[in-house]
């Protein structure tokens, strides 16, 4: 099957991300974190709903495991809960879960998920006003939400913390600072990781731009939004700088991926349209579902609280 692309947004985001596949409804939630927005696209009816959930940046949305219309998000500088039906243009409610004290600088939340205990993984960049990306240099973290609702930290030295995913088999988690441009492979275990090992450097595989978020399929390799090249790539954790797939998209900032439909065949593309590295807006900022990639996804855990 040849690979096909479709938008299925109709109007555009300021920077798309984070895109959910939920099985029980068979549907895609994703967020503009600009627009401090969240979203829901369920294909069967082609329905598309937008909901503004307040005045921060949102950066992510995962269902909470055994309650329905609750998911967890990222807030600013919070890990937030939210109440919406999906259906709705407004929210139902929201309450903090944990949060990080701001002081001569700003921590805002950016790529998070449910690692495979349900426990939100989430990473941070400090930002030294509170508009636009101007960033703090190695000076954000990667967070764990304990239990008891207090965030522990996972690794520091971040500067844009970005995509996540876990192999179970191996107990391998990967990782993204999209700064230095790298993605980095750990050893894992419960609220632990160790052994950091670059396995993928953008600038050593002749790559421009940066990687943002990420996916794994069932057979252990890596998809990774490549921001600022208009590129998805497939990439084998096992071999440094090793890319087994392109697919161009017909944007410049890719942002994030995600394996959905009901085989999990398909795989969920958001995109941004912002100003970056002193360039101005490019066209962008849609959705986009990309079929016959010929490898199949891996369902995402939703939220244990």
């Amino acid at each position: 099957m040849p690979i096909e692309i479709q938008r299925i947004n109709d109007d555009t985001t300021q920077l798309g991300e984070g895109p959910f596949w939920d099985e029980s409804s068979q549907s895609v939630f994703f967020v503009d974190i600009l627009g401090k927005s969240v979203y829901r696209y369920t294909p069967s009816t082609n329905t598309y709903v937008k909901a503004v959930v307040g005045e921060k940046r949102v950066s992510f949305i995962i269902p909470i495991e055994g309650q329905q219309n609750k998911f967890a998000i990222g807030y600013g500088n919070e890990l937030a809960l939210l109440t919406w039906d999906g259906v709705s243009s407004k929210i139902d409610g929201l309450e903090t879960l944990a949060a990080l004290q701001d002081t001569d600088k700003y921590h805002v939340f950016n790529d998070g998920k449910a690692d495979p205990s349900g426990r939100i993984w989430a990473g941070i960049y400090m930002l030294k006003s509170t508009e636009g990306f101007d960033m703090e240099k190695n000076a954000a973290s990667l967070f764990v939400l304990r239990p008891d609702k207090t965030l522990g930290v996972l690794t520091s030295g971040i500067t844009l913390s970005n995509g996540l995913a876990w192999n179970e088999k191996i107990n391998k988690f990967y990782y993204v600072d999209s700064t230095p441009a790298e993605v980095y492979q750990f050893d894992y275990k419960d609220m632990k990781i160790s052994n950091r090992q670059i396995i993928f450097k953008f600038s050593e595989a002749g790559l421009e731009g940066i990687p943002d978020g990420m996916t794994i399929d069932s057979e252990g390799y890596l998809w990774v939004a490549c921001f600022g090249i208009s590129q998805v790539i497939r990439i084998d954790p096992n071999k440094p700088n090793t890319i087994l797939q392109t697919i161009n998209l017909p944007v410049t900032q890719v942002t994030c991926v995600e394996f959905g439909g009901p085989n999990y065949e398909d795989l969920y593309v958001t995109t941004g349209a912002i100003p970056w590295g002193g360039k101005p807006a490019p066209e962008g900022g849609s959705v986009y579902k990309i079929t016959g990639v010929g490898v199949k996804g891996l369902p995402a855990r939703r939220v244990r609280l």
